[in-house]
């Protein structure tokens, strides 16, 4: 009988987060500036509480995203993934998933990012991806959430939907913020912000995410 590991990409399987960062990429510096200014002071209501994880996001996103086409947002996803995130993606969490792999675990990429540049990564260590999705209309990107943000107890739904829990020996969860607090609850053995010392295999069954 086969385990199930379930693995945060942003902070966990790299150094920083990465969804911002393509957004960074997809603009000019005057854009950039001007989009900054604009989406200010939904980054400060996120961090006050006083607006959801999914609407701040949503926002970020139609403001960004939205006019791109489908094969557009996925040329650039794998480019970004080429140049920017290779250099941030932590060879211990290479170890751990290879590790996983050689003992015929089913791995899964669970992230609040979407997968425009998780794809590469997943498809090059042979890993199932849930992830936030983006609508699109006719190969055109709206700019919107379809669904809700994979965050939180999001994430633990969406991987109970295609994976039954009683089917495996163990139930593996590596995570390193709030967002992937239910993940790693849900989990049997469960490791917060893994891959940063020398003792990535113990794991930490006591642990506040912050």
């Amino acid at each position: 009988m086969n385990s199930l590991a379930l693995f945060d990409f942003d902070g966990t399987i790299t150094t920083r987060d990465t969804f911002s960062q393509f957004l960074v990429y997809l603009m000019s510096p005057p854009r950039l500036l001007f989009e900054s200014m604009i989406l200010g002071p939904t980054y400060m209501a996120y961090l006050l509480n006083l607006i959801s994880n999914n609407s701040a996001k949503g926002m970020a996103l139609r403001r960004v995203l939205r006019g791109y086409s489908e094969e557009q947002l996925l040329n650039l996803g794998r480019d970004f993934y080429e140049q920017r995130c290779r250099d941030l993606i932590r060879p211990k969490a290479l170890e751990r998933i290879k590790w996983h792999k050689d003992r015929g675990d089913d791995v899964i990429l669970v992230s609040a990012s979407v997968a425009f540049w998780l794809l590469p990564f997943a498809e090059e260590y042979d890993l199932d991806l849930i992830c936030t999705r983006v609508r699109c209309e006719q190969g055109i990107c709206l700019g919107q959430l379809d669904g809700l943000n994979c965050f939180g107890p999001e994430k633990v739904r969406r991987v109970q939907e295609k994976y039954d829990f009683s089917e495996y020996e163990t139930v593996y969860a590596y995570g390193d913020t709030r967002g992937d607090k239910e993940m790693l609850e849900v989990a049997q053995i469960g490791f917060f912000k893994p891959f940063r010392g020398t003792k990535t295999d113990t794991p930490m069954k006591s642990w506040e995410a912050r």
